[in-house]
């Protein structure tokens, strides 16, 4: 059996999609899996599968959601050792000052992607490193004084959707 983890994407965030962990838990065994475990609020579930492809497992995982909970969420699914992977890249060591994260996506952008790095100085939001499945990133401070988050701008701009955890999240999971 491999072990998996499931980034949710937005829940528990404003008040909305509001999900316990104890419940969230308690929907994946629903569905079969063993060695279900969660990690904070924000939907990150670790859990053991005899199923291979992740993406078949993250539709598979939408659609008990949604039955569950009667709305739509976004579910992205990696192998443990596939986060390991990205781990060992460690390429946040210039950047330790700084907001790190890493979105994850299930499928490469269809838009003509930008020379990388790529600053978006509005958004705040660096983008140092992309791949077919994730990108690292930099949160800076805008104009405006709060900080940007990678999601919404990569959504927007790469056409794709996402979920993004920052690199202490991702080192958890990855090491959990």
């Amino acid at each position: 059996m491999e072990t998996y983890i499931a980034f949710l994407r937005g829940i528990n965030v404003s008040g909305k999609n509001l999900i316990k962990m104890t419940d969230l838990k308690q929907m994946f065994e629903d569905m079969k899996f063993k060695k279900v475990s969660t990690y904070i609020q924000s939907g990150n579930v670790t859990f053991d599968t005899k199923e291979t492809d992740v993406i078949t497992l993250g539709r598979k995982i939408e659609k008990g959601l949604h039955k569950a909970l009667g709305y739509e969420l976004s579910v992205f699914v990696r192998t443990k050792s596939s986060l390991k992977e990205i781990i060992e890249q460690a390429p946040f060591k210039e950047y330790e000052r700084e907001k790190c994260y890493v979105a994850f996506f299930d499928e490469p952008s269809k838009k003509a992607l930008p020379e990388f790095p790529y600053y978006n100085e509005k958004a705040g939001v660096l983008i140092f490193e992309w791949h077919d499945t994730h990108a690292f990133c930099i949160s800076r401070q805008t104009a405006k004084g709060d900080w940007g988050f990678p999601n919404p701008m990569i959504e927007k701009e790469m056409g794709i959707s996402a979920t993004t955890r920052n690199w202490n999240t991702v080192m958890k999971m990855g090491s959990s």
